[in-house]
């Protein structure tokens, strides 16, 4: 429950009718691209993975909810996460950065914001 409320997808399942029991259409048509990426995430948080890659999952959450999520990454010492993001993330701490450049992948060395 704490992570649903966490990353503001408690307040989506109150509001339907069904609750918990709402049924999601085949390929998640009647959540929006946000929805769907909290589901993804909550997967995600729930497993019992030590490493968890997530590849765009920040795109398309409203400013609120991603600024939420992030917060949560950056607050779990339990997993090691790999985060591929095309848009800023400001509100998580990495120990590492790589950017990739024409194919080539570099660490950047304790350069704050400069993948962008």
């Amino acid at each position: 429950m704490k992570w649903r409320k966490k990353i503001n997808f408690y307040d989506f399942i109150a509001s339907k009718e069904d609750g918990l029991d709402f049924i999601i259409n085949e390929n998640g048509k009647n959540l929006s691209t946000g929805q769907r990426k909290k589901i993804l995430l909550l997967r995600a948080l729930f497993s019992h993975a030590e490493l968890v890659i997530l590849d765009e999952v920040l795109s398309g959450m409203d400013i609120e909810s991603r600024n939420k999520v992030e917060s949560l990454i950056n607050n779990d010492n339990e997993k090691i996460y790999i985060i591929i993001s095309h848009e800023p993330i400001n509100n998580i701490n990495f120990s590492d950065k790589y950017k990739i450049t024409n194919g080539e992948l570099k660490l950047l060395q304790h350069e704050v914001n400069q993948l962008y």
